[in-house]
């Protein structure tokens, strides 16, 4: 049995909030984890950030369904210009933080 599971979503569409929902009751009713966490990682970032993307993620969806997957595919590698993402990172984000650490975490 696992202590604790943190689920992180993103509240731009609504089914990434479903599958994390979807996920939380599962654990919650298999008993096979103590604590359940959901929360969403656009809650973090500023305001015109949080808008700005939610906007563009629904209107390529609508519009142009294979693009998110391809730029999912294409930026999808951690390793590359991490301190470009770094600074990103700091302009648009505030810090999780947790009164205790997840045994598991799911994005």
């Amino acid at each position: 049995m696992l202590k604790r599971v943190l689920l992180l979503s993103a509240s731009a569409g609504a089914g990434h909030v479903r599958a994390a929902e979807a996920l939380e009751k599962a654990f919650n009713e298999s008993g096979d984890a103590i604590e359940v966490r959901h929360l969403d990682v656009l809650a973090y970032t500023n305001k015109v950030f949080r808008h700005l993307y939610s906007r563009a993620y629904i209107d390529l969806v609508n519009r142009m369904p294979d693009v998110p997957g391809w730029i999912y595919n294409k930026l999808d590698t951690p390793w590359k210009n991490e301190r470009r993402r770094l600074a990103l990172d700091k302009l648009n984000t505030r810090a999780l933080s947790l009164s205790s650490s997840a045994n598991v975490s799911l994005t």
